[in-house]
């Protein structure tokens, strides 16, 4: 219950789509890619009603008392060419007896089949660990174990930052029991055909670009063209945003490949537009049809009169709840260089952090103010809301700040407002272009 709540205030937005699919008893195997360490494993277990175990790296059972906890959670064993001492064998037997087991008495288990994490747009090669444990259970149960895999794609706007944006898909499941006929005949083909039907299933949702030049290019067109994909109104969330980063990552490849002068001039295109904007201090939404209908000055004091008038509950906010904010993103970097665990590091220390210095200042309220009582627990309730709208607070002090600097240059140069709006609407149109041809 705490992870669930916590990741709803972690991410921006958390959106989920088909989590309807996930069979509601087991034996089932989880599957999804792997892009940001011990997060992905907390939000797939996070969609589940019941409890999961876990694949994890074995070299941390080598401590009695990390063994202990990890069995408690669930945890399996499995070991990797780099957790093995020099002298070693690698042996993975007890793993795939111990997973058997659990399959066996309606267990769910999460596998990542990439093996390793890797902040990344992208899903690498495979490896055959998910099919195996797989087939070998359904070998042991003469294939009417009804073992389902359901693959899962993790698609983050930023896998490292807070208040980022989480979309999850989760696909069909794939019944291990159809693999049947192709294991009789050759259990090492079965083991590939299955990984690669997993493959298929994870990739078929998830956000791909091929290096980081693409995914520069994919986070930018986010930024101008995610909400006009579909043709319809601007829409950033949901199953809307999803379809459409997934449309925009396959035109990419596809222009890029098949068009890379193309592909290079819009690249120089968009560069140079979002230049500009950032050293004007402005947003690519203030040049949206459904931002210039109004008028801009009506908007930045309707804004000002919100910031002014809810001033006293932010600053109560940031007063009671800066210190466990402040905290985790101070220590994540100080705990792992590893840029991949910062979030987890941060999500699961403010997870403890913030009721504890919740209850701190309840307890000093309540041994240093007269009241009680009522006044107590609207204290106690006030906290946490208040810590959250600081957080809303903050956004909306830079875009009323940013209104006022579309406001002054809309005044001192209308004459370069007018070009950047014309400059907007060529790379519209060619943004349009590149959208067909990944469609064609």
């Amino acid at each position: 219950v705490m992870i669930r709540f916590t990741l709803r205030v972690f991410y921006k937005e958390f959106f989920v789509l088909g989590r309807e699919k996930i069979p509601k008893n087991g034996p089932i195997i989880m599957v999804a890619n792997h892009p940001n360490t011990l997060m992905d494993p907390l939000i797939v277990a996070s969609l589940l009603k019941q409890r999961a175990g876990f694949l994890g790296n074995g070299s941390l059972f080598r401590n009695k008392w990390m063994a202990a906890l990890l069995s408690y959670f669930h945890v399996i064993p499995v070991w990797r060419k780099q957790d093995i001492r020099p002298g070693e064998v690698m042996d993975n037997q007890d793993t795939f007896r111990d997973s058997r087991i659990y399959l066996g008495k309606g267990g769910t288990i999460l596998i990542f089949p990439e093996g390793t994490s890797f902040s990344e747009k992208n899903l690498r090669e495979l490896r055959t660990g998910a099919a195996r444990i797989a087939l070998s259970f359904e070998e042991e149960q003469k294939f009417k174990g009804n073992l389902r895999l359901v693959p899962v794609s993790l698609n983050y706007s930023d896998p490292t930052k807070f208040r980022s944006r989480i979309r999850i898909e989760v696909g069909e499941p794939i019944p291990v029991s159809a693999f049947q006929s192709d294991f009789e005949k050759d259990p090492a083909e079965a083991v590939r055909t299955l990984t690669d039907s997993i493959r298929d299933g994870i990739a078929e949702r998830l956000v791909i670009v091929e290096d980081k030049e693409q995914e520069v290019i994919l986070n930018q067109i986010s930024r101008l063209y995610l909400d006009r994909v579909s043709g319809k109104k601007p829409q950033t969330k949901g199953k809307t945003a999803l379809e459409a980063e997934l449309a925009i990552s396959k035109s990419i490849r596809h222009v890029r490949e098949k068009a890379p002068s193309t592909f290079q001039a819009l690249q120089a295109k968009l560069s140079n537009w979002f230049v500009q904007i950032d050293q004007l201090g402005l947003s690519d939404g203030f040049f949206r049809k459904n931002f210039s209908k109004g008028p801009i000055l009506g908007r930045w004091l309707l804004e000002f009169a919100f910031l002014l008038l809810t001033f006293p509950i932010y600053l109560f906010g940031l007063l009671t709840s800066y210190f466990p904010y402040w905290l985790p993103g101070w220590l994540a970097p100080k705990i792992s260089d590893e840029i991949e665990y910062h979030a987890p590091t941060m999500m699961v220390i403010g997870m403890f952090l913030f009721p504890i210095w919740y209850g701190l200042l309840i307890l000093a309220f309540w041994l240093l103010s007269p009241w009680g009582g009522w006044v107590l627990l609207g204290f106690g309730v006030l906290l946490p809301l208040a810590g959250i709208f600081s957080l809303l607070y903050v956004s909306s002090y830079k875009h009323w700040r940013a209104i006022g600097k579309l406001l002054g240059l809309s005044r001192k140069d209308a004459e370069l407002m007018e070009r950047l709006r014309e400059q907007r609407g060529s790379l519209m149109a060619d943004l349009e272009s590149v959208r067909k041809a990944g469609v064609a």
